[in-house]
């Protein structure tokens, strides 16, 4: 039966039959046997039962969830900022940031997509991580506080993170690709923004203290040191002065410039803006809340339609060879937004429940996405023979990955983003 099984080869390969064996011959450089037909045949029960088995064992399990207690539900509306109040059309951008780049890997329409989706959350973590700082400057010179930023940095990266490679490289025995992704050395495919943050969170300090120690905390003069890092980031700081590795050790530029941005936004609505509305008139405040929504409007339809040509037949991807430009743009998607207050569609797109839903578990849902689609593909082209691509494998590769980013997320992200708290 084996004998008879591959009956195409590469040239100078052969296959015959022995005494209790078959014997393959290989002359060629490139050797390779073709089978005939699949190699394990599919009866009902692998073909259905299984699949019928896993589905009645998922619905086992959901029925014992309480939607009201179980932590991927509950924190849409429970979940709180260790600084500051929460704001639930950040969490809405951080869902639309995820979903972007799931359409990136997913969906050849919108290949590039996934650029300013990246950009996105760089910039949200610099906005997100530098409030503390507006409200309280004098945190930059506390030892304590920075020893809690680092341990809540660390416990909220390194569980999902460390899980995947775990799963991707030691269960392969990749042990050296391994060892450098542990370190930051190396991020394969769409890890390569771990080590980018890791990076940011190591220069944080730095740019915090000489924010407090030599600008005293005065937000304009601070707006204008952070903006010449900006600009000098964007300009200067490429792989012939600090690289980071990507996939098969390539080098890969410091994206400083867009988690800047975001420190730039911070600073400006919570030093600045809030500082001065107080002083506006009735009339003056209504005229720059609707000028801010319809700024944040018009910056939101940039990021979704404009980060790669493909969407309208081209090749281009803006996000990438504009990058600067896209983090300036985040400077005033996240300022305009806060500035708004919810008069625009943005603001109320962005307070949708399921947008928030996935923000919630953003992070597992980003890092094991691709494991899912590498899943989809291989089984749907093991029990159906055929492919799976575009919008089909963008909406399943979505649907699937929030189901596993809820358990990875409160079994694993959860547990220790509280024992931070």
């Amino acid at each position: 039966e084996v004998s008879q099984l591959f009956n195409q080869a590469s040239p100078g390969t052969t296959v015959q039959l022995r005494d209790g064996f078959v014997e393959i011959t290989a002359t060629s450089e490139d050797p390779y046997l073709i089978a005939d037909r699949p190699l394990l045949q599919g009866g009902i029960l692998l073909l259905y039962g299984l699949p019928l088995l896993a589905t009645g064992l998922f619905f086992l399990i959901v029925q014992q969830i309480d939607p009201a207690r179980f932590p991927a539900f509950a924190d849409i509306f429970a979940k709180r900022p260790s600084t500051g109040d929460n704001i639930i059309s950040l969490d809405g951008l951080r869902g639309i940031a995820a979903i972007m780049v799931v359409a990136d890997h997913t969906w050849g329409r919108c290949t590039g997509l996934g650029a300013g989706g990246v950009w996105l959350f760089m910039s949200l973590s610099g906005f997100l991580l530098a409030r503390p700082f507006v409200l309280q400057p004098e945190r930059a010179k506390s030892v304590s506080y920075w020893l809690s930023f680092f341990r809540r940095r660390m416990q909220r990266i390194l569980p999902a993170y460390y899980l995947y490679i775990i799963i991707i490289f030691v269960f392969h025995f990749r042990f050296d690709a391994a060892f450098r992704h542990f370190l930051f050395l190396q991020g394969d495919g769409h890890l390569w923004v771990v080590p980018q943050e890791m990076l940011f969170y190591l220069l944080v300090p730095f740019i915090m203290g000489v924010n407090f120690f030599i600008f005293r905390g005065r937000p304009w003069l601070i707006v204008l040191h952070l903006t010449t890092l900006m600009v000098l980031a964007n300009r200067f700081l490429d792989t012939d002065v600090l690289y980071l590795y990507e996939m098969l050790r390539q080098t890969i530029r410091p994206y400083l410039g867009i988690f800047l941005a975001g420190c730039i936004a911070s600073y400006l609505y919570y030093g600045v803006y809030r500082q001065c509305e107080p002083k506006l008139s009735a009339a003056w405040q209504e005229r720059t809340d609707n000028l801010f929504a319809l700024c944040g409007a018009g910056l939101f339809l940039v990021f979704l339609l404009c980060s790669t040509m493909r969407l309208w037949g081209g090749e281009r991807v803006f996000a990438q060879e504009y990058f600067a430009w896209f983090g300036i743009a985040a400077t005033g998607l996240l300022f305009s937004i806060l500035a708004g207050k919810g008069k625009s569609f943005v603001n109320r797109l962005l307070s949708w429940v399921p947008l928030r839903a996935v923000s919630v578990v953003s992070f597992s849902l980003y890092i094991f996405h691709p494991l899912v689609i590498n899943c989809l593909r291989a089984g749907m082209k093991y029990y159906t023979g055929g492919g799976l691509s575009g919008f089909p494998l963008f909406a399943s590769t979505l649907l699937v990955s929030y189901v596993l980013a809820c358990w990875t997320y409160t079994y694993i992200e959860r547990p220790f983003i509280h024992h931070a708290e």
